[in-house]
């Protein structure tokens, strides 16, 4: 067994041994392989090897090489080494075996009973070697050493064999050639060879060719390019020396084929052939946009070989090309790296996109050899941006406050460069948002203006509720999708009673001192023109320069004062509008405003405007004479103008204690009803409603004593006028104070949390005298209305009778004076008489004046007749006193009669009317009904644009509009009878109300339209004219008509300047006769 195991590792070691030698060995014949090689190469290089020293050569090589294999590889393979040398190797190698490996070898090997050994010691050198096999290791018998001188010798073979190639690439390759075809006849190289690039090549025309020569050998000082084109001679081009032994030359744009060869010392190189094609390229560009349907715009074709886009976005785009040679395919190349394919067919390919972006893009081509299209030109795509909308609320465009109607008419503008899809019309009421759309159908219109009114009825708002509202409008953008545009916020108030009272008396307080401050300016400047007359009257002849400065003064303050009441005239019409919406007077107190409005609208008369021109055109001239002259004539008119003022402040002041007393019983009427429902809600309250409702009763004792101080402040100013019951308000006021109402409200307040019983039986005894007070405010206003009425009746019959008075009188001065001679005796005597009528005249025109400040029925033509009256009456006293002139002065006693009886008979036409007047009868349900009129009119409309558009039906209706329209006609024709009705009740008020017959014939004129199926952009413009007539008659009672008043008193002008031939017995007896029925 141990002798197995040392055969075993003297086995292995062999093994080792054995395969060491045999790798060496390989390496060795490696090494003689390459180095016959190499050695072949450069004698080959040296010396030109014939054949047959080529095959000797070989053979040699090859035999050499198969010795070294079969020497150094096989035989290490084959022989091995002995065990024995094994084990003296072992014995080198690990020299702690101290021979015991060899000797137990040996022992084991020889026959030892010969030798004369003991087993025992034989049996003790085997197991003192087998005890050190563990320590043995076979790969440690063959040194690296050896087998890598071998490998080193193999590399350095292999090296010369590159060093040979990098050195003489040409010797290498004929080396090779010559080596491995021992057998063939090979000529002797050349001693310089190349490779020409490209060689045979096809390029596209107008490209360039660059030639590269790369040669090896002998290196040249020079190769020669040689070229020919077709069947023009043979050119030589020198090559350009690019590095060592390489060569290039470039041939720019060519345009036809040629062949051409290399020269270069020895070297000839085979002739190539460059041919020759063209590129494809796009000769011919037509494109077609068709924009987005919404934005109305037509498919355009441009054909005009230019690919730049410019479209809107969404735009789809049509691309077709013309090519100059077939094509096998192409694509659309944008700026981002994406690429469209083109449907190609022959010289034609089109390609279909859709624009949504501005950028760049390009064709490529490829032909069917597969070249593309160079340098392909980059085409533009701008695309125009559908701009964001705009919209604005042009009316009111500010924050306003509602009025009881509950209704805000609105004007919506909106632009945008194609057209709007939908308006919404948001509000926010104390943080919570709502919307509706708006009725709109203008759809592609650019710029829309639209009205809409805004019913906020339904939206529950409370005295001091503030609604915020604004309209968001929404572009027709189907691409990007709608762009929303929103205007700017507004603000709706819902004002309380009180406020709107308190307001408006404030407004006209301010109206009424403005006007006061304006009197007391023309009372000072008529002073002032009253001293500059004098001035001017002593300084005679003489032309007063220094004046000059003063009278200019007057004039711009003159001036002035006009625009002032210009400016007060307008604050009236908006203070009328104000109290007309929200139902704070009655129907008399708005005509009397009017009134007042008129009157300062006139009270720069042509006569003041004359004169203030003539006056000025004086001072320019310095004319003393046409200076007085204008003087005079200016402060005529400057006293005429004090008297209109007069009259606008009584007038002022007395329809502000109408406005207030109506203001009055409307707020005590209202704390009655607050009252009676605190009362109601105590029947059935828990603890914290009650406190809550204690607060409301001393809200409400505080609002009674406002009532309680304006009653007073309300007696104060009654007492300046007699034909007002100031007492009779100021011991209503003494009755409350002695009830202690304020005191009840108070304890009633302190009663309502604990004892709620208690607290609603004092709440009916607060609600019975609240409504009690009411109702004899409402008494008082009666009683106001019948004593202002009475007096003013009684004032107008004397004056009336006076002027009758007067007038016969004059007439028996006129009969006297045509039948004097001149010179005679009575003529001074009649002069006394007329001095005595110009007396009374002037006191009875004062009278009237007083009673023109208290009422609006006196037109101011009374005041113009009686003024030319007793111009009329001093000009005769002053023919007969002075001129002694009979003939003259019955003339103009005629005139002053004729004035006298006008005066009579205006002032007669002033009464009846007076008598005709109501107060507030009826007016309250005039605006119901008018408005209920007006929101059916304004949703007919709606519904008729909503059917057919703004402008109308387009062609032929069909039976659904035809079944609509017949509808809308018999709607109209509903509306139409029911105007007609109120105008039947309230055409007395025309004047004031508007020409409801001319709007009831213009919806007969629509009613026949719909029957005929005419609609038209016409009838839609009409049904918008008739709905803001209606809107005019229903709201804007301070719009009146005075176009019949105006043309009266161009009447009495043409009167006073030409007084009618009318004998004075005619004019009497008319006059008595229309005295008599009104007396």
């Amino acid at each position: 067994m141990i002798e197995m195991k040392i055969t075993e590792i003297l086995k292995a070691g062999q093994e080792r041994i054995a395969i060491a030698d045999a790798i060496y060995g390989t390496f060795l014949f490696l090494t003689t392989l390459a180095s016959g090689f190499a050695l072949f190469v450069i004698l080959n290089s040296v010396v030109f090897f014939s054949k047959a020293a080529t095959s000797i050569y070989f053979f040699l090589w090859i035999a050499l090489s198969v010795a070294s294999l079969v020497f150094f590889v096989i035989m290490p393979l084959v022989r091995r080494t002995s065990l024995r040398k094994v084990a003296i190797r072992f014995e080198k190698v690990f020299p702690h075996l101290e021979n015991r490996l060899i000797s137990a070898w040996d022992l084991i090997s020889m026959d030892t009973g010969s030798l004369g050994y003991s087993q025992g010691l034989i049996n003790r050198v085997v197991e003192e070697a087998e005890a050190q096999l563990p320590s043995l290791d076979p790969k440690k018998l063959v040194s690296l050493q050896k087998t890598g001188q071998g490998f080193i010798r193999f590399l350095l073979s292999l090296l010369v064999i590159f060093l040979i190639f990098f050195i003489s690439p040409l010797s290498f390759h004929n080396g090779v050639l010559r080596l491995f075809h021992p057998f063939e006849s090979i000529t002797r190289p050349l001693a310089t060879t190349a490779v020409v690039s490209p060689g045979d090549t096809t390029i596209t025309k107008f490209s360039n060719l660059t030639i590269q020569v790369k040669t090896f050998g002998k290196l040249p000082r020079r190769v020669s390019l040689f070229r020919k084109i077709e069947s023009g001679k043979l050119i030589e081009f020198a090559f350009r020396r690019t590095d060592r032994g390489r060569f290039r030359y470039r041939f720019e744009h060519i345009k036809t084929p040629f062949i051409y060869f290399v020269e270069a010392n020895d070297y000839i190189s085979p002739v190539y052939t460059v041919s020759v094609v063209d590129r494809p390229r796009v000769i011919d560009i037509k494109l077609t946009l068709q924009p987005p349907g919404y934005t109305g715009f037509p498919r355009e074709t441009i054909d005009e070989n230019d690919g730049n886009i410019d479209c809107i976005k969404g735009t789809y785009v049509r691309l077709e090309i013309l090519t100059s040679k077939n094509i096998m395919g192409g694509w659309l190349v944008f700026d981002r790296g994406d690429s469209l394919p083109m449907k190609a067919s022959g010289r034609i390919a089109d390609a279909s996109f859709r624009v949504m972006r501005s950028g760049s893009y390009f064709i490529r081509l490829v032909d069917e050899d597969g070249n593309h299209n160079e340098e392909p030109i980059v085409y533009y795509i701008h695309t125009s941006t559908d701009e964001f909308p705009l919209v604005s609320i042009e009316k009111p465009g500010v924050d306003v406050d509602i009025s009881e109607d509950m209704l805000l008419p609105m004007t919506i503008r909106g632009t945008d460069d194609f057209g709007f899809s939908a308006f919404y019309l948001f509000w926010s009421i104390k943080g919570d948002t709502s919307r509706q759309m708006l009725p709109f159908n203008l759809f592609g219109e650019k710029e829309v203006v639209f009205d809409y009114a805004w019913k906020l009825a339904t939206l529950g708002l409370l005295p001091n509720d503030v609604a915020t509202y604004w309209v968001v409008a929404y572009d027709n953008d189907n691409v990007s999708g709608p762009k929303m545009a929103e205007s700017k916020h507004f603000s709706v108030r819902f004002p309380s009673l009180e406020e709107i009272a308190e307001n408006l008396v404030k407004e006209q307080e301010g109206i009424e001192k403005t006007v006061q401050d304006v009197s007391s300016s023309e009372e000072d400047m008529i002073k002032k023109m009253q001293n500059l007359t004098k001035e001017l009257q002593e300084a005679q002849e003489k032309t007063p320069w220094e004046k000059k400065e003063e009278l200019q003064a007057v004039l711009k303050k003159q001036k002035e004062a006009i625009e002032k009441l210009e400016d007060i005239s307008r604050k009236i019409s908006e203070t009328s509008e104000k109290i007309e919406k929200n139902r704070l007077a009655t129907l008399s107190i708005l005509e009397k405003m009017a009134e007042i409005r008129q009157i300062l609208e006139d009270i720069a008369t042509p006569e003041m405007r004359e004169a203030m021109q003539k006056l000025q055109e004086a001072l320019d001239n310095m004319s003393p004479e046409m200076l007085r002259e204008a003087m005079k004539k200016f402060q005529m008119a400057q006293e005429e103008m004090l008297q209109k003022l007069d009259r606008t402040l009584s007038l002022l002041k007395r329809i502000q204690i109408e406005q207030r007393l109506k203001n009055l019983t409307e707020l005590a009427s209202r704390l009655a009803e607050q009252q009676k429902e605190i009362n109601e809600k105590l029947a059935s309250s828990s603890l914290s409603e009650r406190q809550k409702l204690k607060r409301e009763e001393e809200k409400l004792e505080q609002e009674f004593e406002r009532v309680k101080s304006e009653m007073d402040n309300l007696a104060d100013m009654m007492s300046e006028f007699p034909d007002m019951p100031s007492e009779e308000l100021r011991k209503l006021s003494e009755n409350l104070d002695a009830e202690n109402l304020s005191g009840q409200m108070q304890e009633m307040a302190s009663q309502i949390p604990d004892s709620p019983k208690g607290a609603r039986k004092k709440g009916a005894d607060i609600q019975k005298t609240l409504a009690k007070l009411a109702e004899n405010l409402k008494g008082l206003q009666d009683m106001m209305q019948s004593m202002m009425l009475a007096a003013l009746d009684a004032d107008m019959r004397e004056a009336i009778l006076s002027l009758l008075l007067l007038s016969n009188r004059q007439e028996q001065v006129y009969t006297q004076l045509a039948a004097l001679p001149r010179q005679d005796e009575k003529l001074e005597q009649l002069a006394r008489e007329e001095g005595k009528l110009n007396e009374i005249l002037k006191r009875t025109t004062d009278k009237i004046m007083e009673i023109s400040g208290k009422t609006i029925f006196l037109t101011s033509g009374v005041a113009k007749s009686l003024g030319l009256a007793i111009e009329r009456v001093e000009s005769t006293a002053k023919e007969i006193a002075m001129n002694r002139n009979p003939r003259g002065g019955a003339k103009n006693s005629m005139e002053a009669l004729a004035y006298i009886n006008q005066a009579i008979e205006l002032l007669m036409r002033s009464r009846e009317k007076m008598a005709s007047s109501s107060s507030a009868t009826g007016a309250e349900q005039f605006f119901q009904q008018m408005q209920s009129l007006c929101n059916k009119q304004q949703g007919l409309n709606q519904n008729m644009m909503m059917l057919f558009g703004p402008k109308g039906a387009q062609g032929q209706l069909t039976m659904e509009q035809q079944a609509a329209l017949q509808r809308l006609a018999a709607e109209q024709r509903a509306i139409k009878e029911a105007l007609e009705e109120l105008e039947k009740q309230y055409g007395q008020r025309k004047n004031l109300l508007g020409d409801l017959g001319e709007i009831a014939r213009e919806m007969q004129e629509s009613i026949e339209r719909m029957k005929s199926e005419n609609v038209d952009q016409k009838l839609i413009e009409k049904q918008e004219h008739i709905l803001s007539r209606m809107l005019d008659a229903q709201r804007s009672i301070h719009k009146r008509d005075y176009t019949e008043k105006r043309e009266a008193r161009t009447g009495e002008d043409v009167v006073r300047r030409s007084p009618p031939e009318v004998s004075p017995t005619e004019q009497e007896n008319r006059v008595r006769t229309e005295m008599m029925k009104a007396l």
